[in-house]
């Protein structure tokens, strides 16, 4: 049975898909999109091992130039 976790993103939505027999996967949606088929997933493939290390990153970059402007 696959463990499944969706996270908002902004107007995105990042959904987790993990199994023993796949490992992880991710999909990039677009929920809001007016019509269904433009809803996704826009990007979709396996976790790579930096994702975190990225996702870090860009969290840090986003609060850089918020504070920046502040």
């Amino acid at each position: 049975m696959a463990d499944v976790t969706s996270l908002p993103l902004a107007h995105f939505e990042l959904t987790f898909r993990s199994t023993e027999q796949d490992g992880v996967w991710f999909g990039l949606s677009f929920p809001q999109a007016q019509r269904p088929k433009d809803r996704g997933p826009l990007a979709s493939g396996p976790v790579p091992d930096d994702l975190p290390a990225q996702l870090r990153a860009m969290a840090d970059h986003i609060e850089g130039v918020q504070n920046e402007r502040s």
